[in-house]
């Protein structure tokens, strides 16, 4: 499934979020420090 970010509402968003963090809290951890920049893309790729 590919989702088109930019016409999601905040809600769909909000769910498509807690789905991952429900199936890969490790998953949504690493979404959010890439997102915070505490992980680097160098990081991210080893």
């Amino acid at each position: 499934m590919i989702l088109d970010l930019g016409k999601m509402t905040q809600a769909e968003f909000d769910e498509v979020m807690a789905d991952i963090k429900a199936r890969n809290p490790n998953l949504l951890q690493l979404i959010t420090d890439f997102l915070d920049r505490k992980v680097t893309p160098e990081e991210v790729d080893d």
